[in-house]
Parts: C-alpha cells; structure tokens; sequence
C-alpha cells in the first residue's frame, strides 16, 4: 500500500521539504566525514566521544538541580515568602531588587 502525499507534509511541502532534504544531506556528509575520521584517529576519536559526553552529562544535571530547586521552592511558597520581603522594604527596594532579580531567575530555572 502506497503512502499518500498528505501523511508526510514536513517531507512533501514545497519551502519545508527541501530544507529538510539539505539538512540530511549535510547531516549526513558530516557524519560520514566524522565516521572516517574516527577509524583513522580512533583513540582521539573516543577521547573526544567521552569529553563531549562528559560536558552534556554536567550541563543536563545543572539544569535539572535549577528545575528541581524552582519546583521546590514554587510548591513550599518560598517565592512568595522571598517576593513579600522585598516589597515592604521600603526605600530598601533600591538596593534589594538586583538580589531579588537574582533569586527570581534561581527560581524560575
């Protein structure tokens, strides 16, 4: 049974299609250049393999102790104890908002 023309919309329009099809084939030039590259250089291949995954692995658990402390401190009412404080402080405000500014991005991850 044939597909129908209308199943694949992103692969068969006309701007989306052609753009999609030059990205595989980029994507896929670049992987086979990397691919042979690493059969030639295989211990600097993995070494590089490790690193990269070593980066991701941090930088996804940094991510994920922000999202968990924004969700922590949404859930107990911390952020509007944290908001409340600064707002009757009076003339303080001045010199307390750029603490606030940064306990607000801490907060929403």
């Amino acid at each position: 049974m044939g597909a129908r023309s209308d199943q694949f919309p992103i692969v068969t329009d006309p701007a989306g299609g052609s753009l999609a099809l030059s990205a595989l084939f980029v994507a896929l030039s670049l992987l086979t250049l990397f691919i042979l590259l690493g059969a030639l250089r295989m211990r600097a291949w993995l070494a590089g393999i490790i690193g990269l995954l070593v980066a991701l692995v941090v930088a996804v658990v940094t991510v994920m102790a922000v999202l968990a402390l924004a969700y922590v401190l949404n859930q107990s009412g911390q952020t509007n104890t944290l908001g409340e404080f600064p707002a009757q402080a009076g003339g303080l405000f001045i010199f307390l908002s750029s603490i606030l500014g940064w306990i607000g991005v801490a907060v929403t991850g």
